[in-house]
């Protein structure tokens, strides 16, 4: 199979697609190809829509240094991400026997890979150690708009509904 070198071949096969991992994989898109979607805000990371069918939704976020993301779940769906840009620390987690998130793995995501996750797998929380911006585009398998996150002030899980810092 060729690589996907565009964002408007990513929709395409996106929308014709029965395993979104085999395309996932297939990204090769340069950084160049996302300026369209890049918006920055130097208070927090930004979900920036792509697109969105009833299918798939497909962000690109946006990480300042030293950004990150609560802890948090995927609202029981499949998630990809992709480094476009930059290097993104996860660390994943699994609740304790008093339903609090406990700690079990940390990974560098890096530049031209991808990761998957879901909620079987974890709760899990990204974030820039780095110095420089970091890009990354996510895939869910069904659109999100909430989610659980771990409220550090409360000791204790909330729902948040999710929106976009921007659409195209």
């Amino acid at each position: 199979m060729l690589p996907i070198t565009k964002v408007s071949s990513l929709i395409l096969e996106l929308s014709e697609a029965i395993n979104y991992s085999e395309i996932i994989k297939r990204i090769k898109i340069p950084f160049s190809e996302f300026s369209e979607y890049l918006n920055w805000n130097e208070q927090y990371y930004t979900r920036n829509c792509i697109v969105r069918t009833d299918q798939y939704e497909l962000l690109l976020l946006c990480w300042e240094p030293g950004q990150f993301s609560p802890i948090h779940s995927h609202n029981k769906q499949e998630c990809w991400v992709y480094i476009v840009e930059g290097e993104l620390n996860e660390l994943q987690f699994q609740l304790n026997k008093q339903n609090l998130p406990e700690q079990f793995k940390a990974e560098s995501l890096t530049k031209n890979n991808f990761y998957y996750t879901n909620d079987d797998l974890g709760l899990h929380s990204l974030s820039n150690l780095s110095s420089n911006r970091c890009v990354s585009l996510h895939l869910y398998a069904k659109p999100i708009d909430e989610c659980q996150y771990f409220s550090e002030v409360t000791n204790s899980f909330k729902t948040k509904s999710l929106n976009y810092s921007s659409t195209k």
